[in-house]
């Protein structure tokens, strides 16, 4: 089953919207790590071997995320910023996606646009 990490600068609703998708979620704040740095954060993700979703530009960077061994990371660049709207775009990019999270993507969406790396 895959993971996902959810990041601090998202709402705690996405944890209840991914585990009925059928997924493993967990929130930055509920795991105790608000405020960790970033590089922090990639390697808890990558012990954790999740799936990061943020709105932090930091993690479009594509040469720190060839760094670590993530499963991936989704960045969502909206300029609608409600949990509803993020929820629709989650739900279209893992369409993008195919349901696919065996293979290591950084996945880059904004407004009506996915850019897949």
């Amino acid at each position: 089953m895959t993971n996902f990490i959810i990041d601090e600068n998202l709402s705690y609703d996405l944890i209840e919207f991914l585990q009925k998708k059928g997924f493993n979620a967990d929130h930055i704040k509920k795991m105790e790590l608000g405020g960790t740095k970033n590089g922090e954060l990639y390697k808890i993700i990558e012990k954790n071997k999740a799936w990061f979703i943020s709105k932090d530009k930091d993690f479009s960077v594509k040469e720190k995320f060839d760094k670590y061994k993530v499963g991936g990371i989704i960045v969502l660049n909206l300029s609608n910023e409600t949990t509803k709207n993020f929820k629709q775009y989650i739900d279209l990019t893992f369409k993008e996606l195919r349901n696919n999270f065996e293979v290591k993507k950084l996945v880059l969406v904004r407004d009506k646009e996915f850019l897949i790396l």
